[in-house]
């Protein structure tokens, strides 16, 4: 009876031991990891680029929360790789608390920030969406290009509304680009005029045109627009639908663009739609065109 109880004794002081020694080893372990997580948040304020760089993504492997307010101050360091490297790891660790900085961080004017930054936050939660008004009222092109595409990418009906708008964005890129993701989420236009405006974003020039006056102001929207070869082909197929609304916005063209081609077709639409023809004299036409109002 001794000897069992004993041996009952001994036993528990064994697996105590090694209980205690597992403890032991984890809590170095967490000592180590501590200490190396403070050293790397220390590092994010070093004068050497390339070591804010490394820390910062060294801190994304770990995962560790600690380091999300040192990140998200490392989303405005004065060089891109340390600010993309940020991003990353803030998406990495998933803490809600880096949701706001990395939607400003949509705003750099390096692309591959705002990429990362716009994968971060599709990566910390899907109510990232819920934070795209602010970055798609932005200015800045790459911001509007990356959040276009995650909101395709989560694929949430809410995701239309912000993308609805940009149908109507000054450049043509975004144009696209919200019009595509509209696609992949299923979205339908709710009338002819949203349809032509979504027709005309996805340069289904044949199909806007079919469509005929609903066509009008996002074909004269687009003879605004930066890239030659969009101008070029708003003004051909405003001159198909035959709408005098075109009139005075050509006119427009004609007296500011600088790219002979365009103004070449500006003037046969011209020419097709008012039966005149004043070639290339902007006043001639702008003289002719108040006089019929």
């Amino acid at each position: 009876m001794k000897i069992g109880i004993i041996l009952v004794l001994v036993a528990n002081l064994i697996v105590g031991c090694a209980v205690s020694g597992k403890n032991i080893i984890k809590f170095e372990e967490d000592k180590e990891k501590n200490n190396k997580v403070e050293l790397l948040i220390l590092a994010l304020g070093d004068e050497n680029i390339y070591n804010r760089e490394a820390a910062a993504r060294k801190l994304g492997k770990m995962g560790d929360p600690r380091a999300v307010e040192a990140l998200c101050a490392g989303l405005k360091d004065e060089d891109w790789r340390v600010r993309r490297s940020a991003a990353l790891s803030l998406g990495k660790i998933g803490d809600r608390r880096a949701v706001k900085p990395l939607t400003f961080a949509l705003r750099d004017e390096e692309f591959s920030v705002t990429e990362a930054a716009s994968w971060a936050l599709n990566n910390i939660s899907t109510k990232y969406i819920e934070m795209l008004s602010i970055a798609h009222k932005d200015e800045n092109d790459n911001s509007r290009k990356t959040t276009m595409r995650t909101s395709g990418k989560i694929g949430d009906k809410q995701a239309a509304e912000p993308l609805r708008a940009k149908l109507r964005d000054k450049d043509w890129r975004v144009r696209k680009i919200a019009a595509d993701e509209l696609l992949k989420i299923g979205w339908q236009p709710k009338d002819e005029e949203e349809k032509a405006w979504f027709l005309v974003a996805s340069r289904k020039w044949n199909k806007a045109g079919e469509l005929g006056a609903p066509a009008v102001e996002p074909l004269i929207t687009a003879l605004q627009d930066e890239d030659n070869n969009v101008r070029l082909l708003a003004a051909v197929y405003l001159g198909k639908i035959g709408d005098a609304r075109a009139i005075e916005p050509l006119i427009t063209v004609l007296d500011n663009d600088n790219d002979e081609k365009v103004c070449n077709y500006v003037t046969a639409t011209l020419r097709n739609l008012t039966g005149k023809d004043f070639e290339k004299d902007a006043a001639g036409w702008r003289n002719w065109w108040e006089q019929q109002q």
